[in-house]
């Protein structure tokens, strides 16, 4: 054993005095490893790349790898040009090698230069947004910079993005050792784990938007010259416009033009296209996306269930897109049937065709499984909205009804169509449902549980009755913003708002936003949103409603439909029960009903929340000058007591000419409110946060901790202080300290 010892320590050493240390530091393998360099430009606008040999004007690309850091080349730019562009060069290897970093030296006395670095082991995506290593890199003649590369590279690009393009260029220097191998399938690209979306791994939720010229074009819409389409307006806002931050793209794409080809009209042109030329199309579009690693769902852009014609698609798309693990599978843009058919197949009603067969989403997702592992996005009934079937519990439901009408038990049924079982997993299932403003407004009722047991995407949203180009936000569409980036926000969903280039718009055919977009922008480019709208719990966390009535002594409240039937809207519109609750929560204080309400007693509404909030202030928008209106208002936690006289907010002593607020600081679950004789309805809200969430931002944190520790000490009286009851035992203290750091980890 000793000897064997010295020998290995003999070996070491030899391997150290030969310069062989396989620990010493890597050679700059541009000096012993460089195949070529040429001169590139690239177009600011649009990061088009072209060969140009402005770069070694003065012979730049024999000086900056021949190992002198002093000297130099002057190379001027081109960002005075017409079309503006960065000069730089492109490096390749001989070979693939795991790139560790760059070093670049550069720069003058007088002034400092600016780079931008790209590195990848493949040349068809080296200028993608994933591939780009460094952005404004500033080098000084007095230190180099280095750029960590950590990944395969054999082609390097670097340009110069600063003093109108001109750099005092010396060397650059690139270090590296052997190709390491591949992560093993599953750490990279999207895939799923739990309720949670990850991208090479790390959990995320991806806010972006919808590409829909293709579900009804064969060449994008708008103009037929190839890179001058809508669609292409479109993919370059997200690639290089205001739609940069996108990390999602839902791509909706016609089934049958992309196996057939065929007529595709857009634009007021008829223009026939061969599957072939369609399927290039979409591939120009998925493939410039996830280069870029931007998440992009291909949407099959059908409708009801599943045809042949669906079949027919992912037998062509699955196979086609399976080594592009950016890639999702939308399998079916908006289902329409019950759950059972959903399922099992059977007869569907497809819109402007008629009945047609399906053959159930199961049947589908194993035929994709067969010949690809992405992952899959799966929509749910009432045209994607519900997803209450595919949640565990509506599932089993459905299971208990179904397995004794099939004669099998509900284990086999399960087996036979469950979308989660583990043959049918692959790399993942998430699923996708749409939002919008006309849908029922219990949320939660349709995807409150699926979203804790699967990863989600609102793979549609908007306010439903906007068309045409907006030019400024209305009450409704405030309070639906509002509603909606709050529950992604809350529930960590993913989403992809509809649409460029449909209604409701969120932009022109030229790009440019209209307010829609410029709301939902700001939603996509940092997670926050400012609508100019104060939040109501009332809207945002509605679960139901019921009108009530009691005799004026207020002894008994019961269920009756007389508010409804007494409400007259201001213009005469007709509008039905269910839609005069949401018109009267919604934030409109213009909007108004007439309601005639009883002489002998008072009628109203009482409101449940999906949960209990911290409830700041109830407002109430009501009245004509001249005409003031008086209601009786509860809150509480319990229903069992609300209408106890503890539980009273206002007990019609109040003249409401406008809005008026009534302070509550208290938990609240119900509201209710009660009027008597004639009254002019604008708006009721409910202004508050999640107890704990003393900042109102959606999240619990360290900095909802430190509010509370200000609370408990007295240094701060503003504070919500039934937010801070923590505990909810109607006190403030410690222990509601102790629970929020609890909650916080």
């Amino acid at each position: 054993m000793k000897r064997s010892l010295s020998i290995l320590i003999c070996i070491v050493f030899l391997v150290g005095m030969l310069g062989l240390n396989p620990c010493a530091e890597t050679d700059n393998l541009f000096i012993t490893h460089l195949q070529s360099a040429e001169g590139v430009l690239m177009k600011v606008f649009g990061g088009q790349v072209e060969y140009n040999g402005r770069f070694d004007q003065n012979g730049a690309l024999s000086t900056i790898t021949d190992g002198n850091t002093s000297a130099f080349t002057d190379v001027y730019g081109a960002l005075d040009w017409e079309t503006p562009r960065y000069v730089g060069v492109l490096m390749t290897l001989d070979n693939t090698y795991f790139g560790e970093r760059v070093v670049i030296y550069s720069g003058a006395s007088d002034r400092k230069d600016t780079y931008r670095v790209y590195a990848s082991d493949k040349l068809s995506n080296l200028y993608g947004e994933s591939n780009r290593v460094a952005d404004g890199l500033v080098v000084s003649q007095d230190a180099p910079e280095t750029v960590t590369i950590g990944k395969n590279v054999r082609y390097i690009a670097f340009f110069c993005t600063g003093y109108v393009g001109n750099q005092r260029i010396k060397e650059v220097q690139f270090f590296g050792t052997e190709k390491q191998e591949e992560l093993p399938v599953g750490n990279t690209g999207v895939t799923t784990k739990g309720k949670q979306l990850l991208v090479d791994g790390t959990p995320v939720s991806l806010q972006g938007v919808n590409i829909p010229h293709f579900s009804w074009s064969s060449y994008g819409d708008g103009s037929t010259a190839y890179g001058q389409s809508d669609a292409d307006t479109a993919l370059n806002s997200i690639i290089g416009g205001v739609w940069n931050k996108s990390k999602i793209v839902r791509l909706a794409v016609d089934p049958v033009l992309y196996v057939r080809g065929g007529v595709g009209v857009g634009g007021g042109q008829t223009v026939s296209r061969s599957a072939e030329e369609y399927r290039a199309l979409i591939d120009k579009f998925v493939n410039a996306l996830t280069d870029r690693k931007i998440a992009v769902i291909v949407d099959c852009h059908a409708y009801a269930g599943v045809t042949d014609e669906i079949v027919a698609f992912w037998q062509v798309a699955a196979p086609h897109f399976d080594d592009n693990e950016y890639c999702i599978y939308g399998l079916l843009n908006e289902p329409i049937s019950d759950w059972a058919t959903y399922y099992e197949g059977g007869n569907v009603t497809v819109p402007n065709v008629g009945n047609r067969k399906s053959v159930g989403m199961t049947a589908l997702l194993d035929t994709v499984r067969s010949l690809s592992d992405n992952v899959v996005a799966v929509g749910g009934i009432d045209w994607a909205f519900d997803l209450s079937g595919l949640a565990s519990t509506g599932f089993s439901a459905l299971a208990e009804q179904r397995a004794p009408a099939l004669g099998i038990s509900v284990e086999e049924y399960t087996e036979r169509f469950a979308l989660n079982t583990e043959d049918r997993l692959g790399r993942g299932v998430m699923l996708d449902t749409h939002i919008y403003s006309h849908k029922p407004m219990d949320w939660d009722a349709a995807i409150g549980q699926a979203v804790e047991e699967y990863p989600v995407v609102v793979g549609e949203y908007n306010p439903y009755y906007r068309n045409g180009l907006i030019a400024s936000l209305d009450a409704r569409d405030r309070a639906f913003y509002n509603k909606i980036f709050s529950w992604i926000t809350e529930k960590g969903m993913s989403s992809t708002a509809w649409s460029l280039g449909a209604e409701p718009f969120l932009c022109d055919s030229r790009g440019n936003l209209t307010a829609l977009g410029t709301a939902v922008r700001q939603f996509v480019e940092d997670g926050t949103w400012d609508t100019d709208c104060d939040r109501s719990l009332l809207y945002e966390h509605f679960k139901s409603a019921r009108c009530i009535k009691t005799p004026l002594n207020r002894l008994k409240i019961t269920g009756d439909g007389s508010f409804l039937a007494q409400a007259h809207y201001n213009n005469g519109t007709a509008i039905s029960g269910s839609d005069i609750l949401r018109f009267i929560i919604d934030g409109d204080t213009d909007t108004h009903y007439d309601i005639y309400a009883m002489a002998d007693g008072y009628i109203g509404v009482e409101f449940t929340l999906d949960d209990v909030y911290a409830a700041g202030e109830i407002a109430v928008s009501s009245g004509i000058a001249g005409y003031p209106d008086r209601y009786v208002i509860f809150a509480s936690d319990n229903k069992n007591d609300l209408y106890s006289a503890e539980n009273i907010i206002e007990n019609a002593s109040t003249d409401i000419i406008g809005t008026v607020s009534f302070k509550t600081d208290k938990q609240v679950k119900y509201v209710a409110f009660l009027a008597q004789g004639y009254v002019r309805m604008k708006n009721i809200s409910v202004n508050g946060v999640h107890i704990g969430d003393l900042n109102g931002d959606l999240h619990k944190t360290a900095a909802d901790v430190a509010a509370l520790k200000k609370i408990i000490l007295g240094a701060d009286g503003e504070c919500l202080h039934a937010g801070a009851d923590v505990t909810r035992d109607r006190s403030v203290d410690v222990r509601d300290l102790v629970r929020l750091k609890k909650e916080t980890l």
